[in-house]
This record gives C-alpha cells, sequence and structure tokens, in this order.
C-alpha cells in the first residue's frame, strides 16, 4: 500500500501548481498499482478539497471530491488521532494531518509515501515517491 499526500492530488487537480505536470505522470503510476494500492485518509481528502477550493474554485473542490471519493479512504482511528497529537507537539515541521499521516503509516506498517513535501524525507521508516 501506499499513502497518497495531499500534495500530489492539489498539483494533480490545479493546473497552474509548479508540480501539475510531474503529478499527472505520477497520479497514472498510482492508479495503475505501480507502487502499491493506493489510499488516502479523511484528513487528506479534508485538506485537498479545503485547498482546491481556495486555490481554484468551489467547482473544482466539488469535482476533486467526486473523483476522491472513489479512492480508497480510510478514517484517522482515535488511536491514530492520539498518536498524532502527541507527534503534532513535538515538532515544528509538519502541519496535524501530516502527522496523522506518520500515525497511519506506522499503525498500518505501510513504508510508501507520495508526496511533494520534503519533511518527510527525514522520517524514519518512510520510502517518500515523488
Amino acid at each position: 500500500m501506499i499513502i497518497i499526500d495531499s500534495s500530489i492530488f492539489c498539483a494533480y487537480f490545479n493546473s497552474n501548481d509548479i508540480f501539475h505536470v510531474k503529478s499527472t505522470k505520477l497520479v497514472n503510476e498510482l492508479m495503475q498499482g505501480k507502487h502499491g494500492p493506493p489510499i488516502i485518509t479523511d484528513y487528506i481528502f479534508d485538506e485537498v478539497i479545503s485547498i482546491i477550493q481556495r486555490k481554484c474554485s468551489k467547482q473544482k473542490a466539488l469535482e476533486t471530491g467526486e473523483y476522491l471519493l472513489n479512492s480508497s479512504i480510510i478514517l484517522v482511528n482515535i488511536e491514530d488521532f492520539r498518536k498524532a497529537w502527541i507527534v503534532f507537539k513535538k515538532t515544528e515541521l509538519f502541519s496535524f494531518t501530516d502527522c496523522t499521516i506518520i500515525s497511519t503509516l506506522e499503525s498500518l506498517n505501510i513504508k510508501k509515501l507520495a508526496t511533494y513535501d520534503k519533511a518527510f524525507n527525514n522520517v524514519n521508516n518512510i520510502d517518500v515517491i515523488n
């Protein structure tokens, strides 16, 4: 399995993003299962929709949401939420959503993360794909 961070989808759905072309290729690879079954969390869904609405439009956010609803979405459970809070309190590098990614990766024993967020390069046991 591989978790797809919001940075990938935000670039994919925003044609003005500097990573748009790169993310189009990567999303195609991910959807073909090249890196394992792709999943997102409910927090990633929320972040993508919010950013696309802010940077593009409400209509684009709705289209993006419909696309993502066809993905495998896992809900961040209370244990991962609490672990994420502990990580969030200790770091300046990550948003709370990023911390939920770290805790979810750990609890599901997933090693791969598709992201453009360079801060994840310094996290042990994460193989960053971009």
